[in-house]
């Protein structure tokens, strides 16, 4: 039986929380960025400039419309094609600004944009990296394998670039981790008499991840809500979730039909996203519009692709090459989370399914797939699972952990708007996987 921790490390454990945390409100603070750096966050900051000081879904108007072609022609008008709950959500946190210091963005477009930006993907970000260290506790992870882990994932991951704009999937990153916060505190506890208020706050961060991003939308549901149905007795419990999530899901539909008179997301809609001048989009390049594949091999070969080519999920966040092992491990290991396994299991799977089968273009211009940034909670939490039951593993995610955080501080240099850092990513991915090889030869040596 594994000994209680002691004053001494339960101190040092709270010393290595709070560093984590005080460097990653730093990290926010010096990383939001003080002008537009791509077509998607100005499409947002120029509907949320306009929402507030002109009070109209149109982005004509705005001083960073000429900046963005991600527009939807609708009646006449350009409106962003980005979901709108978002945008309103950014809209009241600028009006607030707006009342306390009387910014205008059109007058001081810098100070609105880093503003903006620190007050959105800032706190999303320092959320995140909270959660997750919360998740360590709620895993079980010894101290001694803790930091590399959630070191790794504030630094050593494409979190801390996303920080750097205003963007959806660190919003929805941060919904990710607070939600597996809940489930799995929830799961240690047993599901048996949970309180109405914790069904409450996952339906709500369940319909808040709907309405961010639409792609992974229908995903989130089903999983979560299959999972609760797993979990939960009785099942009519399960009822008490739906309805927390309603309404976020019913605002989105009711903010996308008033703008666009449709259900479906505006950048599916080909009528409102092509034809115009200067549009860049086609038929062919327009993500969530059916298959995007001229045959099964090139379905294949561009999932394959998203994972392991230049712009691989895998190689731009190096720890997440231990995921596979971790989900052999842990499901044979965690017997009691097998349900929450599956559940990340699930998410991580679908998502990359439904996107490797509605695109074709790597998610466009920007670090790695930007669509799989919430995937990096379910998947560190597979991996806080294994390596509470594999020491061996613990070692070799720490080996590598340290490589991750170089190649995440040289990503973050060019920020989340650029899709390759260039040879450097080849020779850190190399680096980091010799390194590897050197331990585990010395540890066979040794063992």
């Amino acid at each position: 039986m594994a000994q209680p921790p002691n004053h001494s490390t339960l101190h040092r454990g709270v010393i290595s929380r709070r560093a984590l945390l005080l460097v990653a409100i730093v990290a926010a603070v010096a990383s939001a960025t003080t002008d537009i750096g791509s077509w998607n966050d100005a499409a947002r900051l120029a509907t949320v400039e306009s929402l507030v000081d002109r009070h109209t879904w149109q982005m004509d108007g705005s001083i960073f419309f000429h900046r963005t072609l991600d527009r939807a022609f609708i009646a006449g008008h350009y409106y962003s094609h980005r979901s709108a709950v978002p945008s309103l959500a950014l809209a009241a946190i600028y009006q607030v600004v707006q009342w306390i210091t009387a910014l205008k963005a059109a007058a001081n477009p810098a100070v609105f944009c880093y503003t903006i930006t620190l007050l959105s993907s800032g706190v999303c970000y320092v959320i995140a990296v909270a959660a997750v260290d919360r998740l360590a506790t709620l895993a079980s992870v010894p101290a001694a394998a803790r930091w590399p882990l959630t070191w790794s994932f504030a630094f050593g991951t494409v979190a801390l670039t996303y920080a750097r704009a205003v963007n959806d999937h660190v919003f929805l990153l941060a919904v990710f981790a607070a939600l597996f916060v809940v489930l799995a505190s929830s799961a240690r506890r047993g599901w048996v008499d949970v309180p109405a208020r914790t069904l409450i706050a996952i339906g709500t961060l369940t319909g808040v991840g709907y309405s961010i991003d639409l792609g992974i939308a229908p995903v989130l549901v089903v999983c979560v809500m299959g999972y609760m149905a797993w979990v939960l007795r009785p099942r009519s419990r399960v009822g008490v979730v739906v309805l927390a999530a309603v309404p976020w899901i019913a605002l989105h539909h009711a903010l996308t039909y008033m703008i666009g008179g449709t259900l479906k997301p505006l950048g599916a809609v080909a009528e409102y996203m092509i034809g115009w001048p200067g549009s860049p989009f086609t038929t062919e390049n327009l993500t969530g519009l059916g298959w995007a594949h001229d045959s099964l091999a090139a379905f294949l070969a561009y999932a394959a692709g998203l994972l392991l080519g230049p712009k691989g999920f895998l190689v731009h966040n190096l720890v997440l090459f231990f995921v596979p092992a971790g989900v052999a491990i842990a499901w044979r290991a965690a017997r009691g989370e097998r349900a929450l396994i599956a559940l990340s299991i699930a998410l991580i799977v679908g998502t990359w399914t439904i996107y490797a089968i509605s695109s074709n273009n790597y998610s466009g211009e920007a670090a790695t797939i930007r669509w799989f940034v919430p995937l990096l909670v379910p998947c560190y939490y597979i991996l806080m699972l294994a390596i509470r039951h594999e020491a061996s593993l613990r070692n070799e995610i720490a080996v590598v952990a340290l490589w991750s955080i170089v190649l995440g501080l040289l990503i973050w240099r060019r920020g989340p708007w650029l899709s390759s850092i260039g040879p450097r990513l080849w020779a850190v991915n190399v680096a980091a996987l010799i390194t590897w090889i050197a331990y585990r030869l010395t540890h066979r040596r040794a063992a």
